[in-house]
């Protein structure tokens, strides 16, 4: 018999099958986004993720009641898991589908209420999700414009939110005047290191399809190159010739290739390009910027200072560990490092350094998967979400333990004797 989760489950997808011609036609309006990237980075993962929570909905329904970890003659004792109650989910506009449908997914199968608020930079998106949401109990898409409104809407239990760091400190002030969790999912700059022993042509095509996803528009996108001086100019010209081969220096053409989101954040990119290049191309009726490859040490733009929205990717070359811990820790913790190697010892060595996630030898996959929690560290973010991790997230684990029988009850009551201390100290013996 299946159970009621799964069929709500599975009423979601249907939903989502029916909308999906509605949805890739909406995220092209919206962010000029290909029918390719929109299956590759916003279906797949969605789906991914439901076909999870279906798979084990009859384990989650049952954690919602109990979870018993033993039951004998004189106890009973376990968890189960309890819904927040009221949840706000707090969208963006880059992924605007899978970063607002994936969180959702968690929370409506811990049983909690949802108020959705989607970001206004992608209206045509929004109003297929609200079509997707509709038939569902318990579900509402938010109208109401300024965050200050959206947190005094109501008294909320549960905070998730992606997007920016400035909202985010808004949030976590709310929630602690609220004395509430809450899920901060941010993001930074995200390096990558490429060792003497890595396959290069493979970093390069990793690193540029990192880059070129949505024109770059990425929380996990590579932000930065950290590569070994040894193999510098090999890498170099290894990147150099898969940009030219895949017409990357003129994607600004290409009728597939993401828009910047605004004009407003595509002029400051082309402004601060053009301050340590003028060979990159862009068109800004269209809102593209061909893919940018700054191969200097040392840049007279902004870039190093903050995360790069965008299709530009800056190199710096190190000699040893030291350098790579120096490099990174000079920015705040990342929400992603990635590491091109072939060995061992470098896999021990990047896992003593600070960030949200690690990935070796490709890029971006890592945040589809449901397998794995997801999430920052420190100012890339704060709580972990996908798959079971979204089980824990988003709802209150409560611990149960029912005593049928207290047998040292005797020995544990006033009065204190020395009898009783001298039994107690016993089995307290046994115990350690």
């Amino acid at each position: 018999m299946t159970n009621i989760l799964k069929k709500q489950l599975l009423k979601l997808r249907t939903q989502i099958i029916y909308f999906e011609s509605d949805l890739i036609e909406a995220l092209k309006k919206d962010l000029n986004k290909s029918e390719h990237e929109t299956l590759i980075s916003e279906l797949y993962p969605v789906y991914k993720e439901l076909k999870f929570f279906i798979k084990n909905s009859r384990k989650i329904t049952k954690m919602r009641s109990l979870k018993t970890l033993s039951n004998n003659l004189l106890s009973h004792k376990g968890h189960f898991y309890k819904p927040h109650g009221e949840v706000l989910i707090f969208s963006t506009w880059n992924y605007p589908f899978n970063l607002a449908l994936n969180p959702f997914i968690g929370a409506f199968a811990m049983g909690n209420k949802i108020s959705m608020s989607l970001h206004p930079f992608t209206p045509n998106t929004n109003e297929v999700i609200s079509k997707i949401l509709k038939p569902f109990d318990n579900v509402e898409v938010l109208t109401l414009k300024t965050i200050e409104e959206i947190l005094d809407y109501k008294k909320w239990d549960f905070i998730f939110f992606t997007g920016g760091e400035l909202t985010g400190e808004k949030i976590r002030t709310k929630a602690y005047e609220l004395k509430i969790p809450y899920c901060l999912e941010l993001g930074g700059k995200s390096p990558v290191i490429v060792t003497e022993s890595a396959n290069l042509k493979l970093a390069a095509e990793q690193i540029l399809y990192g880059k070129i996803l949505n024109s770059g528009q990425t929380c996990v996108a590579p932000d930065y190159l950290i590569v070994h001086e040894s193999v510098k100019d090999a890498f170099d010209k290894i990147i150099q010739k898969e940009i030219k081969n895949n017409k990357l220096d003129i994607m600004h053409l290409d009728s597939n290739i993401s828009k910047i989101i605004n004009i407003q954040t595509f002029d400051n990119l082309v402004k601060e390009i053009d301050k340590d290049t003028s060979n990159i191309s862009n068109d800004p009726l269209k809102q593209k910027i061909s893919l940018c490859y700054l191969n200097k040490e040392h840049l007279n733009s902004n870039f190093e200072q903050k995360e790069i929205m965008g299709p530009v990717v800056y190199t710096k070359t190190y000699k040893n560990w030291e350098d790579i811990s120096k490099i990174i820790s000079s920015n705040p913790n990342p929400l992603i490092i990635y590491l091109f190697s072939e060995n061992k010892i470098d896999f021990q060595r990047v896992k003593t350094l600070n960030s949200g996630n690690l990935m070796i030898n490709a890029t971006i996959d890592l945040v589809a998967d449901s397998k794995l929690a997801f999430g920052g560290y420190k100012n890339s973010g704060y709580g972990k979400y996908h798959g079971w991790a979204s089980v824990e997230l988003f709802s209150f684990k409560t611990a149960y333990l029912k005593v049928k029988r207290d047998i040292y009850m005797k020995f544990k009551k006033y009065p204190y004797t020395a009898k009783k201390l001298g039994i107690l100290r016993k089995y307290l013996n046994i115990i350690k």
